[in-house]
């Protein structure tokens, strides 16, 4: 089995952006349509169709994560901004996959001047992509999230 990993610790050089490894590639193409082009951009182009995704409190998203992480989680915010902290990917030739381990900070704006910062974790887990969908190939097919969702409820209801 041929294991490789990739670390980055933030701020993330300039070099990270242009990184032409695939798992970097899918996910810096990922950030920019969910960032960018979320109201254009085709959820499937990320998402299989049974990707899940592990709430921080156990609870599970099966489906429609696209649509629950832009409207449900971050929906209601004039912006949503992140920093990154670190990045590791871990990819298994053998099984097809990347895992990538991020942790960073994200900003939620509820106006110009007042914002709420929500320190994150996520893995995500790429594999092949279902067939005519998918970004290079590839697409999310499981993501467990880590933080405190207290602070985004709490961010959320003060609005």
């Amino acid at each position: 089995m041929s294991v490789t990993s990739l670390a980055f610790q933030g701020p993330l050089p300039p070099s990270f952006w242009v990184h032409e490894h695939p798992a970097l590639h899918f996910y810096r193409t990922y950030l920019k349509d969910f960032g960018e082009n979320y109201s254009t951009a085709q959820p499937e182009a990320y998402y299989a169709k049974d990707c899940s995704m592990i709430m921080p409190d156990g609870s599970v998203i099966d489906g429609g994560i696209w649509e629950y992480v832009g409207r449900e989680l971050y929906g209601g915010f004039q912006k949503v901004s992140r920093e990154m902290l670190s990045l590791i990917v871990v990819s298994n030739d053998e099984a097809g996959t990347h895992d990538i381990h991020i942790n960073l900070v994200t900003s939620l704006h509820k106006s110009e001047h007042n914002k709420v910062d929500l320190p994150q974790a996520f893995t995500y887990t790429l594999g092949k992509a279902d067939e005519a969908k998918g970004t290079l190939g590839l697409q999310f097919r499981k993501l467990r999230c880590y933080y405190d969702w207290s602070i985004l409820k709490q961010a959320k209801a003060q609005m």
